[in-house]
């Protein structure tokens, strides 16, 4: 060995024998503690070990100024600590030093966008991409942030691009499979789904969205399957299974046995899945869900207790009941499974306009990953309802856009019922004094859908929940249930036109 200690030391790295490395970097750092290119060795050492690295990179970064890989080797640890903001920070300082440092501008990229700085990080990926034309990993990074900003077509050419530069790359596989996705092109996407998931079956995104791609498709024994993977832990946002619970229930006898359901994601799934509670055949069945549902599912037959946290000998996440219990589209219990407490029936019915009467949502939760097209601009989009004659409007919309309704400022006068509703079991009590519901694709869809009340869904062309399936106007969920779809992104008048046309012709004068 040379008797140069820097290079001893490199070499030892390079020779994958980081524990010698650590050691040896340590005993030179005694003798020399202001060694720069020693504390840069010693962060890389324990880093590539999985230890914390994060004094020693410092050190190096503080040590060594105008050492451009000092500063990328900080910002590579703070990224993945994700102090975004200070590896940023970091990212910068190395692309200054050295422009040419195309991973710096990748990394960059990566942490703007983590940061909501779309227009930034698309100009650092182009950076990377100028300077290595062939960075897989660039092309695919570029793609996800123009994803991000709308751009789709350019974002497809991104993945096309990383996938020329390095066909076994799995990701940009599955970007453009949830692109094609998210237009309606679902077989499609199923084939883009199973590449990328054969190139890493470790990729667990892959799997992930080629179970909601085969539930669109109605393949629901394979799709619920690999729907299970909403759990796995390098999702981008995996489902939390509940802590300190027992073992979960995979489809044994539940006789003399005393199971929780656990809800996951939003209500409407929690309601569109309580369903399943009754065909347990449990001891007892506990549900255990946030407050806003306990007044309703306390109604649902085979129900034993709702609570926000339960102690049973087994559990269930509600969404994996139609795996355990084998459903198919044809084997869907459409019966109707919620129904409102009278007492509440009677003391909302009051409140309410005589006559005939159309409950409204028009805005969902602006957190839903799709919210942006799922959701209306307005209440005022609804207008082309406001000519139906010898009807009543009853909003029924709750948090964003119960403002407009409560202003009064449509065409049409509209009674604001939203603001004063608690939780679901109030809702479910005005809806049942309605006639009907419109819709967008929220809880209060599989609410009235689950009471047998009828319920006009207003469906988005982009995006459209693996649930409502393709193309149908009915749903094998939810019997009294018809579906509008969005013919065009963006555009709702011509699918709100249509619906009123059809409330106008069905609604008695």
């Amino acid at each position: 060995m040379t008797t140069n200690p820097h290079e001893n030391i490199a070499s030892l790295i390079q020779a994958k024998q980081y524990e010698q490395a650590e050691a040896a970097t340590q005993a030179e750092l005694a003798l020399s503690p202001q060694d720069g290119i020693l504390w840069k060795a010693l962060g890389v050492a324990r880093k590539l070990q999985g230890k914390d690295a994060l004094a020693a990179l410092q050190q190096s970064a503080s040590l060594l100024p105008e050492d451009a890989n000092a500063q990328f080797n900080l910002g590579v640890d703070l990224q993945d600590r994700g102090d975004f903001e200070a590896a940023i920070a970091q990212y910068r300082k190395a692309v200054k030093l050295e422009p040419a440092q195309a991973k710096a501008w990748n990394n960059l990229g990566s942490c703007l966008r983590e940061m909501g700085g779309y227009p930034e990080a698309i100009q650092a990926f182009k950076a990377a991409i100028s300077i290595l034309p062939a960075f897989a990993e660039a092309h695919h990074n570029l793609g996800t942030v123009l994803e991000d900003v709308g751009d789709h077509q350019a974002a497809l050419k991104s993945h096309e691009m990383a996938i020329q530069a390095n066909p076994s790359y799995a990701k940009p596989y599955c970007q453009i499979g949830r692109l094609l996705h998210l237009f309606g092109k679902v077989s499609l996407a199923a084939d883009f789904y199973r590449k990328a998931f054969a190139l890493d079956p470790t990729y667990p995104d892959s799997r992930y969205n080629l179970g909601l791609a085969l539930l669109t498709l109605g393949e629901y024994k394979e799709g619920f399957l690999n729907y299970e993977t909403r759990f796995h832990r390098n999702l981008p946002n995996p489902v939390a299974l509940p802590e300190q619970a027992p073992r979960m229930w995979q489809g044994e006898s539940l006789k003399n046995k005393h199971i929780a359901l656990y809800a996951e994601q939003g209500f409407g799934d929690a309601i569109q899945f309580a369903r399943f509670a009754k065909y347990l055949d449990a001891g007892k069945v506990s549900i255990a869900c946030k407050k806003p549902l306990h007044r309703l599912f306390s109604c649902i037959k085979g129900v034993d207790d709702v609570a926000e946290s339960v102690a049973p000998d087994c559990y269930a996440m509600l969404m994996s009941l139609p795996l355990r219990l084998g459903t198919t589209v044809d084997s869907i219990p459409q019966e109707k499974y919620i129904s409102p407490l009278s007492g509440l029936v009677q003391e909302w019915a009051q409140r309410l306009p005589a006559g005939r009467k159309i409950g409204l949502v028009w805005k969902g939760n602006p957190a839903h990953r799709n919210d942006a097209n799922r959701s209306l601009p307005n209440l005022e989009a609804l207008a082309p309802l406001w000519g139906i004659q010898g009807v009543s409007f009853i909003s029924l919309q709750k948090g964003p856009g119960q403002e407009e309704a409560l202003a009064q400022s449509t065409a049409h006068p509209i009674t604001p019922i939203g603001h004063l509703i608690e939780d679901f079991a109030d809702m479910a009590a005005v809806i049942a004094s309605l006639d009907c519901v419109v819709t967008i694709d929220s809880a209060i869809a599989h609410l009235a859908g689950a009471m047998h009340k009828t319920c006009f869904v207003l469906l988005p062309a982009i995006g459209c929940d693996w649930r409502w399936m393709l193309n149908r106007p009915d749903s094998p969920w939810y019997p009294t249930a018809r579906l509008y779809r969005q013919d065009a992104p963006g555009n709702w008048s011509r699918t709100i036109e249509s619906l009123a046309k059809h409330l106008q012709s069905a609604i008695p004068r």
